[in-house]
């Protein structure tokens, strides 16, 4: 179960069972109470004509998580099911027989299923990948003829309707139940294609089937089929004709788009804002970097509901990373289609950040879709589309159909006002100050030592252009072996650095440098540790100049051009000017440029989402 423990409630109904109902009942209340402390097992007696009733009792007052319900006449398995499911008191209600050859200790996965994918029901399927099933082959001819028809029909992203054990959220199943009319075996797909039709999510889970009836049909004659194939027909045409009261899936939702590990720090705030707030949170990850395993994501309980990391990058590089975005965007387009299928997409938000190609992909794939997105750290600009490249083009185009700009400097948010559409807004700093000022509190905490002792200063290259550009490379190095002649140098450097660098024949100078420390990326509260008891930096990240200017650290930029409007240009941070001997000179001045810490008045993560706010209640209204 998750951390704030949801009650199960487990409704299993019963005819005639007479001979195993107490043991079964038994057996699953020690099954669920191995996963679950909050739960309860409700037992729909269907007018048995058999002792059920009376050892449905019996194990009631054996254990008191069972709990009976019964009337006398027999209406159908999804009769039974509607009864139990109004007893039922948990966030999450599960169906299972009451004969067990589906054993409810699949429950547990299905839970995590239900929470890893953000999923509303959960459906055990024969037909999945992973299934272990043994059953006759005229049921599993049956079977997939009937996936055949209800493919047609529906449309729906299961293969199989039919299997006893399923998982739903309380508020799906409770939604849907009033709305059904069949009671008999055709009651599966029509809970589940007014669902589908509503909104809600639903995915398929594997399960392991011992079929273990006397007949090859079990109880199900040739006339259960008949009637069977005759629902599903009714079922369709009042779907078609709208003879449903249904009502679309109304909860507010929010994609956040995220591509690195740096997009997820800075987007951590946010996302935590727009939990606290209510919204149901949904996090795509497109595999630029895996952050699946990500410590933030711990932090905030949550988990990616939406994985696009299918064709991640097989190497670092510019051809592999082309091959990736292309596949990935496609590959997007139609989970995300999918996933938005029936929903009222007023009540649908994408949410992308900064200047990276997910960035560009995730504006992409919203506006293919037509779905609204709002781009966080908007409007800055070099006004040079080579550089940097490829992140000049990628912020432009990922601002140009948004919904709203968010933009962390005067000058930025009146460029986006004056040039796109999307209405600009002024955050006055970025969200990774948030993220920058929890970091300085956890070492305070942690009591990190300083990584080297005495005075160093930090070197961080990574940009594509400069690791493309053999001069820049070959230069920087033999002034940074310079410098670090007279103040110790810790180089970070990124796994495409070292293979630029190898490529262009500097790589063993580095290493044989007595004076330089090389040590690979770092998790994020050890780089701030770092950079805070650094003298100065060179280095040419944006996202980390940005860093230094809240810090007040003095920063070379080793960047071709600089946006005029990045944060501390020319006040904490200097461009190099493409004039390799600034390094030395910057090493030699670099005091001048060391300036207080920057303070937080209004969190922009409070500023991105209140205005989020507007934009759902302004469609609202």
């Amino acid at each position: 179960m998750n951390k704030k423990e949801e009650k199960l409630s487990v409704v299993m109904p019963c005819y005639n069972e007479g001979k195993h109902i107490y043991s079964n009942l038994l057996k699953t209340v020690k099954i669920v109470s191995k996963f679950s402390k909050n739960f309860e097992i409700i037992c729909v007696n269907d007018g048995s004509k058999d002792n059920s009733k009376s050892e449905i009792e019996k194990a009631c007052r054996k254990d008191k998580h069972i709990k009976l319900v019964s009337y006398t006449q027999n209406k159908g398995k999804g009769y039974a099911l509607k009864q139990g499911t109004k007893k039922a008191t948990g966030d999450l209600i599960a169906f299972a027989d009451s004969d067990l050859e589906l054993s409810p200790s699949f429950l547990e996965k299905y839970i995590d299923i239900m929470k890893n994918t953000g999923s509303d029901v959960v459906v055990g399927s024969k037909m999945h990948k992973d299934s272990e099933v043994n059953y006759p082959f005229k049921r599993r001819f049956l079977s997939f003829g009937y996936y055949l028809v209800l493919k047609v029909l529906f449309r729906l992203g299961i293969k199989d309707t039919q299997t006893g054990l399923k998982l739903f959220k309380a508020k799906a199943v409770k939604y849907v139940m009033p709305l059904l009319i069949t009671n008999g075996y055709a009651f599966d797909i029509e809970m589940l294609a007014i669902l589908n039709k509503s909104g809600y999510n639903i995915v398929d889970a594997p399960i392991k089937l011992e079929f273990n009836r006397d007949c090859s049909m079990g109880r199900i004659k040739m006339s259960d089929v008949s009637k069977m194939t005759s629902d599903t027909f009714k079922i369709f045409f009042r779907l078609l004709f709208r003879k449903y009261d249904m009502k679309k899936e109304n909860t507010k939702r929010i994609y956040f788009f995220i591509g690195t590990e740096a997009e997820l720090m800075k987007m951590y705030n946010v996302i935590n804002e727009a939990k606290n707030r209510g919204y149901d949170v949904k996090i795509v990850s497109n595999g630029q970097n895996i952050v699946n395993e990500s410590p933030y994501l711990e932090k905030i309980n949550e988990t990616i509901k939406v994985d696009l990391t299918k064709y991640k990058p097989r190497r670092k590089g510019g051809l592999w990373y082309l091959i990736w975005f292309f596949r990935t965007r496609r590959y997007g387009i139609k989970v995300l289609r999918r996933e938005l299928k029936y929903k009222d997409k007023s009540n649908n938000l994408m949410v992308v950040h900064g200047d990276t190609l997910s960035t560009l992909m995730g504006s992409v794939i919203s506006k293919r879709i037509k779905l609204r997105y709002a781009h966080v750290e908007s409007g800055l600009r070099s006004y040079n589309w080579l550089s940097p490249f490829p992140e000049e083009i990628d912020r432009y185009f990922s601002s140009k159909n948004s919904v709203m700009n968010f933009c962390q400097t005067k000058e930025a948010t009146e460029y986006a006002e004056k040039t796109f559409k999307g209405k600009a807004v002024f955050t006055r700093y970025n969200t990774g100050i948030e993220i920058l000022e929890q970091a300085l509190e956890e070492i305070k905490v942690k009591k990190l030592k300083r990584p080297i002792k005495g005075k160093y200063f930090l070197l961080a290259i990574h940009r594509q252009e400069n690791l493309m550009n053999a001069d820049f490379m070959k230069k920087t190095i033999n002034e940074i072996l310079k410098v670090s002649k007279k103040m110790h140098c810790l180089f970070i450097y990124h796994e495409q650095t070292k293979i630029a660098m190898e490529k262009f024949g500097v790589w063993n100078k580095i290493i044989k440098a007595k004076n330089i420390t090389m040590i690979g990326r770092q998790d994020y509260i050890s780089f701030i540790n770092i950079v805070n008891n650094a003298e100065f930096v060179i280095g040419d990240g944006c996202g980390n100049q940005q860093e230094f200017f809240y810090l007040g650290k003095p920063y070379l930029i080793m960047r071709t051009k600089v946006e005029e409007d990045s944060e501390g240009l020319n006040w904490n941070a200097l461009p190099f000017e493409n004039d390799f001997s600034n390094i030395s000179k910057f090493s030699t001045s670099y005091k001048e440029y060391i300036k207080e810490p920057v303070k937080v008045e209004k969190k922009p993560s409070c500023i991105v989402m209140d205005n989020i706010d507007k934009l759902f209640n302004k469609k609202k209204n």
